[in-house]
């Protein structure tokens, strides 16, 4: 499994049975109990001292008008907020058909990594990874590949679906080596054309996440054969691959298969979802088998091109659950 880092710290999040069973899909539709932390409004009483200003008037030698302040308790109606623990009866969601039934030793849930409206997902059929406000929940995370990752805890480049590169004298343009064997999720196979046409789009469609900083760079990219790709600049540029092929924490191109987006007439307003096409088609080692509000759910994918080649075994875990962020206290809690 490749090294993958993120901008932010995951939150700890160690699931009961129960709370588990509610964020997870259930094979039954039946009504649960479920105990929660919820905050509810108490009206209460509060004695205040208060002070006010009364006029008065004294006669000394001739009427003179004082203002004295005096100060006096009052009994207020108020409200405060307590914390609760309640039983509350749920229903789960039902589980899509043909499921898996995978044990929760091999799922990682993970929860609030950004991106999406609290409380719940907005971008719940959106899985265009060059779509603007696109969450972290999972289309990045789990089922995108970089052409190279960078281990920002040792230094060590590691080459990914590409396997090296070199600039031209002067950084005129680069030259990247793709990665022999690599497929899409549909079998169709990952090739230079599918990096240069990825490049070329968003050099020349200002809507798309990330057009600007290629833009400013790419004159234009080219597959000079399967496994090769020539990227010419606008301009020296030695911090190229640096700041745009090279994938740590949150930054590096995802790239787009072709075959699929060239079919397309906006691909700034395309959601790249059908899951009767097996939208969204990708190179990593995780599907998508579940969207909504609540969760996205992505499970291991055991034809992954690493591991059928022998680059790489695959991952451990067989499930990856992203939940919306949420309170602290729910967060604890579950």
């Amino acid at each position: 499994m490749k090294y993958k880092q993120f901008r932010y710290v995951l939150p700890a999040l160690v699931a009961l049975t129960a709370a588990a069973a509610f964020a997870m899909a259930c094979t039954t539709t039946e009504t649960v109990e479920v105990t929660r932390v919820v905050r509810e409004e108490v009206p209460v009483e509060v004695t205040r001292v208060i002070e006010e200003q009364v006029e008065v008037t004294r006669v000394i030698e001739e009427e003179v008008e004082v203002t004295r302040v005096i100060e006096r308790e009052r009994v207020i109606e108020a409200t405060r907020v307590v914390e609760a623990t309640r039983v509350v009866q749920v229903t789960p969601t039902p589980v899509p058909l043909g499921y898996a039934d995978i044990p929760r030793n091999r799922t990682l849930i993970m929860a609030g990594l950004g991106g999406e409206h609290f409380g719940g997902f907005t971008d719940i059929e959106n899985f265009n990874p060059h779509s603007s406000g696109l969450s972290r929940s999972g289309m990045y995370q789990a089922a995108t590949e970089g052409l190279f990752y960078f281990n920002m805890l040792t230094g060590d480049l590691i080459p990914w679906l590409a396997t090296g590169y070199e600039y031209d004298d002067g950084y005129g343009g680069v030259t990247v080596k793709i990665r022999e064997g690599v497929e899409w999720s549909d079998g169709t196979p990952f090739t230079a054309e599918d990096v240069a046409f990825t490049i070329n789009m968003l050099n020349t469609n200002d809507k798309l996440e990330r057009s600007g900083d290629v833009s400013r760079w790419t004159k234009e990219a080219r597959a000079v054969d399967d496994l090769t790709l020539y990227v010419e600049f606008s301009e020296p540029a030695p911090r190229y691959m640096w700041d745009l092929l090279i994938f740590r924490a949150d930054i590096g191109i995802p790239m787009t298969p072709k075959h699929i987006f060239e079919t397309v007439d906006d691909p700034s307003t395309f959601t790249f979802y059908d899951p009767a096409k097996g939208w969204p088609v990708a190179t990593g080692p995780y599907r998508l088998v579940s969207t909504n509000i609540e969760r996205k759910i992505w499970d291991r994918r055991d034809d992954w091109w690493a591991a059928k080649s022998g680059f790489q075994q695959l991952p451990r875990v067989e499930r990856l659950i992203f939940l919306p962020g949420m309170n602290e206290i729910t967060m604890a809690n579950l």
